[in-house]
């Protein structure tokens, strides 16, 4: 590693935030490495304030329209499990999934959070404010193998 950005490591934690609560994602970059990227990037700029839309009757999935630019599908999936974190190409969504399910569309699989922080997205209401920001350390502490 030459340089101290976190652009270099296999895996980022990003951190989604309100004023009241906190939960960390950790991406893996070799889920997804060109949607990874470009959400590093785009977040490497700066934090961004994202509206929740949460998935009604069951709170299935809280998602967070996002544009990070032109990216496809990578390793794509369809049966979700609680925690997972993915991208929606299509919709240009990034969203945390809590409970297992299968979806119409593929989605790329970037993730997971820890499940004690699923509370946190299943408290969301539709049009909350979250900040999204990339957190920067020179040693990432995995919150599990969840992929």
């Amino acid at each position: 590693m030459t340089s101290g950005r976190s652009m270099m490591v296999g895996s980022i934690k990003i951190e989604f935030s309100t004023m009241e609560n906190a939960a960390v994602a950790i991406l893996k970059r070799h889920l997804a490495p060109r949607t990874i990227g470009l959400i590093e990037r785009t977040l490497f700029r700066g934090s961004l304030r994202l509206r929740a839309v949460v998935r009604p009757p069951n709170r299935e999935e809280a998602s967070f329209p996002i544009r990070i630019g032109r990216v496809g599908l990578e390793k794509p999936i369809t049966e979700l499990l609680p925690s997972m974190v993915t991208y929606w190409p299509q919709g240009s969504s990034l969203a945390v999934q809590m409970v297992p399910r299968t979806t119409k569309f593929p989605v790329n699989h970037l993730g997971a959070i820890s499940d004690d922080q699923l509370d946190f997205f299943r408290h969301l209401r539709v049009g909350t404010a979250v900040t999204l920001s990339l957190m920067i350390s020179d040693k990432l502490d995995e919150i599990g193998d969840q992929e």
